[in-house]
């Protein structure tokens, strides 16, 4: 079947090639032939086909001519159109047809081997209304050997930064095929994506990577081809970024058609990973150690430079100055790559005293010379195209020089011009500078101590005072500033080789061991000014004998309250003995009446800051003062006084006195004798009591309770009175609900009351009524009356006075049966008798009608109805 099909198509297409083969219509194309591939890769060979008539979606038959054989291959549109030999591979996908556009079409064969020689033809069954152009296209298709080999060279696992770096891969395959190679170089670096170095082939041209081209036009890359397919990339100079795992890959190559190449094998080999030493990490460098020059003398310095590759770096070198260690240094002098030395700014010189080392000699030096000296190196490298990169740079540590100086001729010596025998008086003590010699035109400077008790305690433990500078400045002390700026301690020059330290006052504290420190200064050739030496004092020993401070204090009532809400006033006497130029701070603190913790309430500190200590209560916070009203004599006043104010009041006084810092030193404290707060008036407690006119009543009567009070000695006229009712729940025996409240000259407050018939007024000074209305079992409980005495202050403001309760009365609510059905009974009678009634009255009506005679109808159909 498949044959007289086959000889069918053949001459279906030889009478079409023969009737419209010179016409121009549709064109079926497929790739340049020979179509060489290798052995054992998938082959693909593509078939178009353009300018038809008919569906958009065109069928593809494909055929093989071998051996003088045309077998049929495979087909789009029918499944029994391959021959047996290419049904198992067609099964089994190893040969398939896919569809890539509804005109393309491509022929896979995997896994193709030699025997798959032949020639391919496609061909497309016509759709168009008239038979013209192509039908079908043939390609030979060759397969050759897997014969491309590459083998790698291990590369280098370290080189050096600014070295050459070869990289060497094999790759060889038949020359017999006819193909070509190309050869590619990549590296990896870490984590990132792989990247292309360079390309040689397959047409023998050289292609950088994008990264690599500026490089290769620098000359920094090479390729060598060697016999026995040996390539060679050498890198020139090697940088850091060249750091990585490099991999080679070859591949092979025809040429299809005129000018397209197109790669059919390749195979990729890595040659290790290499690392790249930086210059920066190898290179070091030093300077001798510290250096000890006399003044006038030459002094020398070298700097020491090694690296791995040290003849091939150009070096450049910077010789650094600075005060201090850490201070920023200067450049002094430089010398460029070429060897030429600039930027001289002193008398120096610098020269190159062998490969690495570099010497510095600075002429005649001075106390300007005196600093820390460094050096610091850059390194750069040579590149292929006579640039050069910085590669490297560092700076020694700093070594110290230090030019020596004359040793000062001077004497100093230390007098007392006044002698404080006691606290309070003033000292003066004189500092002379005696045989001075080699000074010229320097300055003098001075600094006075002030340390412990014994000369040998002096270094260790001084404390600076202050001194003038070799300009005239006062400089004082940390803990002498405030006395300075105050005037109470004058540091001065009297005469060219005398200063004088006097204090106008002197305290306990200021008693020690005295000294002063002269220093020469000498100015330098740049203007500026060195300490040339310094000889400190011997020490003056300051004291006296003092006597310990004693303090009394002495507190006195001078107003005690006749009733609560009156005014109460203390004093508060300190005498101080063996105490000069002192303050007082003053706490005023109470004990409790009822006993308890002392409680502090006001204080005035020896600024006179008033302070409220313990006092706290919102509405009485002005209410108490502190003031001074004498030298040491202070003055407390508490208004609008209350019986939980009662108690022992007393005062807490320090002495201070002021230190030679600004601030001031506790020196001495006392507490007063107690005195009490007692009222002299009559006592306001009042009693309270409750009546009930009835204990035991029904709901929905009403209930009335009367509070009364009566005063033991009568009520103060400023007095003001509060009632409240409370009720206690038998079913919460533990709280109290309040009802409502009066207070005198007030409207009352409802608490409870709001949805009942609560309602209290008073009947006279002393007695409140309270009335409940509509009383339910609810109701129920124990009532209490309380009564609060306010005491009026001021017209406008008055402080809660004492509280007294009275006894609680039982009320007892009971529920009526009879009231709860009498209503309903008699409702109901009322009810029953109207209508009973109304019922009568309307028989009464209808029985009158029927008797009627004008009712019964003339006619006697209706008499004889109606009998």
């Amino acid at each position: 079947m498949n044959t007289g099909k086959k000889e069918m198509t053949s001459l279906t297409y030889l009478f079409l090639f023969l009737m419209f083969g010179s016409s121009q219509g549709r064109v079926v194309t497929v790739p340049f032939s020979p179509l060489v591939r290798v052995a054992g890769q998938t082959v693909s060979i593509r078939c178009d086909v353009i300018k038809y008539e008919g569906p958009q979606e065109q069928d593809f038959e494909w055929e093989v001519f071998k051996g003088g054989q045309t077998l049929q291959l495979i087909s789009t549109f029918d499944n029994s159109f391959p021959n047996t030999i290419y049904i198992d591979r067609i099964h089994s996908g190893a040969i398939k047809l896919v569809r890539l556009k509804d005109n393309v079409v491509e022929l896979r064969i995997a896994n193709a081997s030699v025997a798959d020689d032949a020639i391919y033809r496609c061909a497309t069954p016509s759709t168009d209304s008239s038979i013209s152009g192509n039908y079908f296209a043939d390609v030979e298709l060759k397969v050759i050997g897997d014969n491309l080999k590459v083998s790698p060279v291990a590369a280098p696992a370290v080189v050096l930064e600014g070295s050459e770096l070869q990289l060497r891969c094999n790759a060889a395959r038949d020359l017999s095929d006819r193909t070509y190679l190309s050869v590619t170089w990549s590296i990896q670096r870490g984590t990132s994506p792989s990247e292309d170095i360079v390309t040689f082939g397959p047409d023998n041209v050289l292609k950088p990577g994008p990264t690599f081209a500026q490089r290769y036009a620098d000359g920094g890359m090479r390729i060598d081809v060697r016999e026995g397919g040996a390539f060679i990339l050498t890198l020139t100079e090697s940088l850091p970024s060249d750091q990585g795992t490099y991999t080679c890959q070859a591949q092979q190559w025809v040429l299809e058609g005129k000018n397209s190449w197109q790669s059919i094998m390749g195979r990729s080999v890595q040659l290790g990973e290499v690392k790249v030493t930086a210059i920066q990490k190898n290179l070091k460098v030093s300077v001798e150690k510290p250096t000890l020059v006399s003044m006038g003398d030459n002094m020398r310095l070298n700097c020491s430079i090694s690296a791995d590759n040290l003849p091939s770096l150009g070096l450049e070198l910077d010789w650094l100055v600075s005060i201090t260690a850490s201070a920023s240094p200067s450049t002094l002098v430089q010398m460029s790559r070429d060897g030429i030395v600039q930027n001289v700014s002193r008398p120096v010189g610098l020269t190159r005293i062998k490969p690495g080392l570099f010497g510095l000699l600075v002429h005649d030096v001075d106390q300007s010379s005196s600093g820390f000296y460094s050096c610091r190196v850059r390194a750069w490298i040579r590149q292929s195209s006579g640039l050069w990169y910085p590669a490297a740079q560092k700076v020694s540590d700093p070594v110290e020089v230090q030019v020596s100086l004359p040793a000062p001729e001077f004497k100093v010596n230390l007098s007392g011009a006044v002698i404080p025998q006691s606290t309070g008086d003033p000292m003066e003590l004189d500092c002379h500078v005696t045989d001075v010699s080699h000074l010229g035109d320097g300055r003098l400077a001075v600094t006075w101590q002030r340390g412990g008790g014994a000369p040998g305690d002096l270094p260790a433990s001084s404390q600076l005072i202050g001194g003038l500078d070799h300009h005239g400045d006062l400089s004082p002390g940390d803990a002498y500033q405030q006395l300075v700026k105050e005037g109470q301690l004058v540091l001065s020059k009297v005469k060219p080789d005398t200063f004088k330290l006097r204090f106008l006052q002197m305290s306990a504290a200021g008693m020690g061991l005295y000294s002063c420190t002269i220093s020469a200064w000498t100015r330098l050739r740049d203007g500026s000014w060195q300490k040339a030496g310094e000889v400190r004092s011997g020490g003056i020993t300051i004291s006296w004998a003092s006597r310990k401070p004693d303090l009394a204090v002495k507190a006195e009532v001078l107003r005690n309250p006749a009733s609560p809400g009156g005014t109460f006033e203390m004093s508060c006497q300190a005498t101080v003995q063996n105490l000069q130029g002192e303050e007082f701070s003053v706490l005023i603190q109470k004990t409790p009446a009822a006993g308890g913790n002392t409680q502090k309430i006001i204080s005035l500190s020896e600024n006179s800051i008033l302070k409220l200590e313990g006092w706290s209560q919102p509405d009485r916070l002005d209410d108490v003062i502190l003031q001074k009203v004498g030298r040491g004599n202070f003055q407390f006043r508490m208004s609008g006084a209350q019986p939980s104010d009662g108690g022992a009041y007393f005062c807490d006084v320090a002495a201070w006195t002021r230190e030679s810092r600004s601030g001031w030193s506790r020196t001495i404290s006392a507490e007063s004798n107690r005195v009490s707060l007692a009222f002299s008036g009559p006592d306001l407690a009042a009693n309270v009591s409750i009546r009930l006119d009835s204990r035991s009543t029904y709901t929905g009567d009403s209930a009335t309770m009367v509070c009364s009070m009566t005063a033991q000695d009568g009520p103060a006229n400023t007095n003001q009175y509060e009632v409240q009712f409370y009720r206690t729940s038998t079913s919460d025996p533990d709280n109290s609900d309040l009802l409502i409240s009066k207070r005198q000259g007030l409207p009352n407050k409802s608490q409870r009351c709001e949805m009942k018939g609560c309602e209290m007024y008073q009947i006279n000074p002393w007695t409140y009524r309270f009335s409940v209305n509509n009383l339910q079992h609810s109701d129920s409980g124990e009532y209490h009356c309380k009564v609060t005495s306010w005491l009026q202050n001021s017209p406008l403001t008055s402080t809660k006075g004492y509280e007294v309760v009275s006894e609680k009365v039982l009320l007892t609510v009971k529920f009526s049966v009879w009231r709860s059905v009498q209503m309903p009974l008699l409702y109901g009678c009322g009810i029953s008798l109207v209508v009973g009634l109304l019922s009568v009255l309307i028989g009464y009506i209808f029985a009158r009608c029927l008797q009627h005679g004008g009712i019964r109808s003339q006619s006697k159909l209706m008499d004889i109805e109606m009998d």
